[in-house]
């Protein structure tokens, strides 16, 4: 397995690079594919922010924006904006005078750079041939995990998890361990500008190779000085982030876990349809049909074929697919053959262990009986609440470690072994491959007629979002696309939609609007249940108020509203 090295380095970058090519349209280099244009759900929310940090001028905190919540703003880590990555684009716009589609090109290069990190990995386990290669990176392509993160920019990105668990494992080398070891630590402190899931799981496995090769005896004193420098530096990465702006949100580590039999029971499989749904009785878990690519895995929805046993642990949906499992199966009924490539590596292991474990949270669901439960976690850690996603690490150790010790077997062996795991894996992911390829070509749509509401946005200088976003217990709705296209107009919004709300008050404000006269330039959007009664609204502001299918909006201008055809009904309701 040793021949083709040179060819084994190049194939995953043309993988990665034909796959790109096959399930992703090219506007998403230049932003203009349709799910950037008209972005819906998460990627509204990243592109709104990343585009109001683009346009607007520097000022400090460096990824403060203002455009999104006018006058106080927010921060891009409060809207999981990429902040890193958004600051390398502000900074090539002012060399170049070129506004790069930032968003876009991350997504891409979270598909162009899957299968050229986990080659990475099985090669650092030692196989280097051409066909582990593949192997590792159709694998990793394959992984359903890794396509239902589509819409969440900074966790599709699972590359990041590939290359620190490589760098983790290939710390015990003797020859290249200490720049790996330092190389992961830097890739840890950029991971905590970008997600902070990817910097704790990224943090987790640095702590493990440090402490593989402090139980070494490999220069104690330097390790030990490292560890602090890197722990200081950390905390004064954190100063400049905006972690910890939300709310309290640990009592959803109970709900968004992972649940026990996840990883090893088929679930929205090309190979087993049905299965997982087939299994439930409850019809509360078999309301959404298989073969509908909009709504199964829909994560606000009963979810198909999928085991749900809290109504929250879609986050962690963990089925390895045939292909990955085979060879996870194959790998762990062989210790003799393991032992080589985890010598050394104990607490990298036990450090993906610890991780999925957590993932499981305090409250361990066996399918859909609750098998025990724990105390509750210190809130630092309830604060990740969506911890289903912890298994990760472990998931993609697993996937190098079957590929690892499918390759050391003879050479005809270990091409078929390794061949049937990929044809197994990309056919048990067909499913995900067809719906990531759908998301990616969606023309963009939203629930408001954009002709309309554009330009009514742009006739006003703010829009104003009653009660804001940021309130618990209230879907965003069209109020959410409103602040989109005010922040896209080069108007500002008084609040905008962020994965942690943290208002408790959500009634005042608009009682305390209504009070005064509607002020000149501004665009009030009253959402529901607020506006049950409409007519009540218009006797506060009269002649300034309009009803529409999704709420009430008024405006001291009332030409503009009856240019947009928004025509009061004695009902309370008109159509858009």
């Amino acid at each position: 397995m040793q021949r083709g090295a040179g060819w084994s380095h190049l194939l995953p970058w043309l993988l990665g690079l034909a796959y790109l090519l096959a399930i992703a349209p090219l506007g998403l280099l230049d932003g203009t594919a349709g799910p950037l244009l008209l972005p819906r759900g998460d990627l509204n929310q990243y592109q709104g922010v990343i585009d109001s940090f683009l346009a607007e001028p520097w000022q400090w905190p460096p990824f403060h924006v203002t455009r999104p919540a006018w006058p106080e703003g927010i921060s891009l880590f409060q809207a999981d904006g990429l902040p890193l990555v958004a600051l390398v684009g502000k900074i090539w716009q002012d060399l170049t005078g070129d506004t790069p589609a930032v968003l876009g090109l991350w997504i891409a290069a979270s598909y162009l750079l899957q299968p050229v990190a986990a080659a990475y990995l099985v090669r650092v386990l030692g196989a280097r041939g051409w066909i582990a290669a593949l192997a590792a990176g159709v694998m990793a392509l394959s992984l359903p995990a890794f396509h239902f993160r589509f819409g969440h920019a900074a966790l599709q990105a699972q590359w990041q998890l590939l290359l620190a668990l490589a760098l983790a494992l290939g710390s015990s080398d003797p020859l290249r361990g200490g720049r790996r070891l330092l190389l992961l630590a830097l890739l840890a402190w950029a991971a905590l500008w970008i997600n902070a899931y990817v910097f704790v799981m990224a943090a987790v496995l640095l702590a493990g190779a440090w402490l593989d090769r402090l139980w070494a005896a490999e220069r104690r004193r330097r390790l030990l000085a490292g560890a602090v420098l890197w722990l200081l530096g950390a905390a004064l990465l954190f100063q400049a982030t905006g972690y910890g702006q939300g709310g309290d949100f640990s009592a959803g580590f109970q709900r968004f876990s992972m649940n026990l039999i996840s990883p090893v029971v088929p679930q929205v499989s090309g190979l087993l349809p049905g299965f997982a749904d087939w299994t439930v009785n409850d019809a509360d878990y078999r309301t959404k049909a298989l073969d509908d690519p909009e709504t199964f895995g829909n994560p606000h929805e009963a979810l198909a074929d999928m085991i749900d046993a809290t109504g929250g642990q879609y986050e962690g949906y963990n089925w390895l697919g045939f292909g990955l499992l085979l060879l996870a199966l194959l790998a762990l009924a062989r210790p003799r053959r393991l032992a080589p490539l985890l010598a050394g590596r104990g607490a990298i292991v036990l450090a993906c262990v610890a991780l999925a474990l957590v993932a499981l949270s305090n409250r361990v669901w066996l399918a859909y009986g609750l098998w025990f439960e724990l105390p509750a976690p210190p809130k630092i850690i309830g604060e990740f609440r969506s911890c289903g996603r912890f298994f990760w690490p472990l998931a993609y150790l697993l996937l190098g470690l079957g590929i690892a010790a499918a390759a050391a077997r003879p050479r005809r062996v270990a091409t078929l072994l390794l061949g049937l795991g990929l044809l197994l894996q990309a056919a048990d992911a067909w499913p995900w491959h067809l719906r990531t390829w759908r998301q990616l070509h969606d023309p963009g749509q939203f629930a408001l007629d954009v002709a309309v509401w554009q330009p009514l946005v742009a006739a006003h200088r703010q829009v104003v979002i009653l009660p804001p976003l940021g309130c618990k217990a209230r879907f965003p709705g069209v109020g959410q696309e409103l602040a989109y296209l005010a922040v896209e107009s080069g108007r500002t919004s008084n609040s905008y939609y962020l994965a942690r709300p943290h208002r408790d008050d959500c009634e005042s404000e608009p009682r305390e609007r209504l009070a005064a006269p509607p002020e000149p330039g501004l665009l009030y959007y009253f959402r529901p249940p607020l506006d049950a009664d409409p007519a009540a609204i218009e006797a506060a502001w009269p002649a300034a108020c309009r009803a529409f299918a999704q709420g009430t909006v008024c405006s001291g201008d009332s030409a503009a509203l009856d240019a947009a055809g928004l025509a009061a009904l004695p009902s309370g309701k008109a159509p858009q």
